[in-house]
């Protein structure tokens, strides 16, 4: 079961196929003599800089694969200078996770009218957003 969660993608894996298909078309386009000693992939997010213009996004269950996953992953992303998102369906709670003084980002999803309403402005107010 953990394998089938981590390695496919939902239902028929659609979702999973229009990715592949989407990384398909873009090719790098080799550019010479171009000076390269000032570049930077730095990106500004909520008002603030991370040294890279991606993420590591959202995914439950983290624990699944190895003990305190959300953690390690939040950690790995600070020395990387990238933000965290913490899923909703996370095995630790946004406390255990920031009680080192990460700054992550949370996931800001309503499954339904008026739930969550008071989770999302803890998560808010602990990743420093609010």
């Amino acid at each position: 079961m953990v394998y089938d969660y981590l390695e496919g993608g939902s239902e028929r894996e659609i979702g999973l196929a229009r990715n592949v298909d989407a990384f398909r078309k873009w090719n790098f386009v080799p550019r010479r003599l171009t000076d390269v000693s000032k570049c930077s992939l730095e990106a500004e997010l909520f008002g603030r800089s991370y040294r890279l213009p991606f993420y590591i996004s959202p995914t439950g269950l983290n624990g699944l694969i190895r003990p305190e996953g959300d953690r390690i992953l939040a950690q790995a992303a600070a020395r990387a200078g990238i933000p965290f998102v913490l899923s909703t369906a996370s095995n630790m709670s946004i406390e255990e996770v920031a009680a080192s003084g990460l700054r992550h980002l949370p996931q800001g999803r309503v499954v339904r009218k008026g739930f969550g309403g008071s989770r999302t402005e803890k998560q808010h107010h602990v990743s420093g957003i609010a």
